[in-house]
């Protein structure tokens, strides 16, 4: 089995597909390229294709992650290169790598996303302020949220899943940068964070800016 795992980005209106759509964006260019994508078996055989953390619709990112098994080898470079010819404009295909047929799925392994969120507001943030709220964030001892879903209301506790929080003071508002939790072990929207913050101002452009594997000691390291 020979399987090759590929960093991408997505952006402009194609962030707006959902991850299925998006699967299947990604399906076509595949049969498009020629490539030798694996099937599996049985009565309805689909391109054995496997993504890391879903993406939220309209959500840009700079650092998405897909495996892919093929029947027989291609060159990473030459299958980035193919592949790449047959994207759409916003579909960049950043990097692939050959990797071992042993290694864990992306979505079990992948449990820390990293965002930037622009805050705009009308009346300026200072340093200071910021500072403060951030501090005063991760002295909560839990910071519960409400979600709603086709099964009802359901509360979480998002306060274990915010690793990490850092902010710029801006003429027009903050630009904030954090690390969160993602995968199966829970996530954490970065609306949610910044909602906690009780700023005064509007959200703005929000971009997922990496997907990693967060050892207990806090290590970010990519998926490779």
């Amino acid at each position: 089995m020979i399987l090759l795992r590929s960093c991408f980005e997505v952006t402009g209106r194609i962030r707006f597909l959902s991850h299925l759509d998006l699967l299947k964006v990604l399906e076509r260019a595949l049969r498009r390229a020629d490539l030798p994508v694996a099937f599996s078996q049985g009565f309805n055989p689909h391109p054995k294709i496997a993504f890391g953390s879903a993406r939220a619709v309209g959500l840009a990112s700079e650092c998405e992650y897909f495996d892919v098994e093929l029947d027989r080898y291609v060159p990473p470079a030459d299958f980035r290169q193919r592949l790449q010819e047959q994207c759409p404009c916003g579909l960049v295909i950043k990097e692939t790598r050959e990797i071992s047929p042993a290694s864990p799925p992306l979505m079990a392994v992948i449990n820390c996303a990293s965002y930037r969120v622009m805050v705009q507001s009308p009346f300026p943030f200072t340093q200071e302020e910021l500072d403060q709220k951030m501090d005063r964030l991760f002295d909560k001892k839990e910071i519960v949220v409400e979600r709603v879903s086709p099964k009802g209301r359901k509360t979480y506790d998002i306060r274990p899943g915010i690793f990490s929080l850092t902010a710029q003071a801006l003429p027009e508002g903050a630009l904030f940068h954090m690390d969160v939790a993602v995968g199966n072990e829970g996530n954490v929207r970065p609306g949610e964070v910044i909602t906690a913050l009780a700023l005064e101002g509007e959200m703005g452009a929000i971009t997922r800016t990496g997907l990693f594997i967060r050892n207990v000691g806090g290590e970010k390291v990519a998926p490779w």
